[in-house]
């Protein structure tokens, strides 16, 4: 895994450097005249791409051969074909997957897209549709990253069994850090909220520097929530976010009730507020804590380990707040030490 991932890593900081050269390049002035013919006749770097899925086996030389100079009449100069296969909705072929017959169709489309100056490209998906398969063995399928952590004492020898995430787990790297100070933190459980609303109140000892909110779900859930903050007598609101694990399906993650975790600018008060509303699922409940600890809000969602619920996502969907600028907390770089 060393191998890996620096290469990779490396690869990723070199496309980075290539589009920041490329947006730097575009940002100069274009007239209208020439925005205009650009977009009614697109230079030939400009291409329109489209997903190209070969549906149950359902293809043919001909057919293929159609369709691409289909795809050059629309002005279409560039496809990615996905083959998918189980759909209930479409008969079954006879040309499956990687036999020579599917090989040949392979052969008469890149055959037909370089005549027509059309890329071809095919991507990989999860395994109800590309990558799976009985001669998958598993140490062979998708991988993602996890993690446990060990507190140990510190200025001493350590010598044990580190804590892991499972067996089937492949270790990859161990990092050592100090310990951020842990902050205050007060937790609430909800046994079984509301049908249509839901009210958690926290009431601190004193007022306390509040950075963090986490909520566990306890099952599916669903809920729009407002974070409220007591101000004298009156509830200001400090964050509106929702909370979708409505969806347990694998292919929106393999963390089926991930943590919500949202962040927000350091707030000392003593008095908050959890407003919940438009509430799903409420045959189990939920815990709620509200902490000083700085942690990376909606990190569960930025690792991919939980995605959107939607088989359609909207755009916005992975468009994050900022962080907040707050390094008291934080771990400097040095500091972490690669074992």
């Amino acid at each position: 895994m060393k191998n890996i991932k620096f290469p990779v890593k490396a690869a990723l900081l070199f496309i980075a450097g290539i589009l920041a050269v490329s947006c730097c390049d575009r940002q100069k002035s274009v007239g209208y005249d020439e925005l205009k013919a650009n977009f009614q006749t697109p230079p030939a770097d400009v291409r329109t791409g489209t997903y190209w899925y070969w549906m149950n086996d359902n293809i043919s030389v001909e057919g293929v051969q159609k369709d691409l100079e289909a795809m050059k009449m629309a002005g279409i100069t560039k496809a990615f074909i996905g083959n998918i296969g189980g759909e209930t909705q479409f008969p079954v072929g006879k040309v499956r997957i990687f036999t020579d017959e599917w090989w040949e169709v392979v052969h008469a489309t890149l055959k037909k897209a370089a005549e027509l100056d059309i890329e071809i490209g095919m991507f990989n998906c999860p395994g109800w549709s590309q990558s799976g398969g009985p001669w998958i063995k598993p140490n062979q399928t998708m991988r993602y990253l996890a993690f446990a952590d060990t507190l140990v004492a510190g200025g001493q020898t350590f010598s044990g069994i580190l804590q892991s995430c499972d067996s089937i787990f492949e270790d990859v790297k161990v990092l050592a850090f100090p310990a951020p100070a842990q902050q205050v933190s007060l937790t609430k459980t909800v046994p079984a909220p509301g049908w249509s609303k839901e009210e958690v109140e926290f009431t601190f000892a004193q007022p306390e520097k509040i950075r963090t909110l986490e909520i566990v779900p306890q099952t599916h859930f669903l809920a729009s929530c407002r974070l409220q903050v007591k101000n004298g007598n009156e509830y200001q609101t400090v964050k509106e976010f929702e909370i979708d694990r409505s969806n347990g399906t694998l292919n929106t993650g393999w963390d089926k009730l991930a943590k919500v975790v949202v962040t927000f600018p350091a707030i000392e008060a003593q008095e908050f507020r959890l407003l919940f509303e438009n509430i799903g699922w409420h045959d189990a409940g939920f815990s709620a804590t509200l902490t000083g600890n700085n942690t990376v809000g909606r990190y569960s969602e930025k690792s991919l380990a939980k995605m959107t619920s939607k088989n359609l996502p909207e755009w916005d969907v992975y468009l994050w707040d900022e962080e907040s600028d707050d390094t008291t907390l934080s771990i400097p770089t040095d500091k972490v030490i690669d074992i």
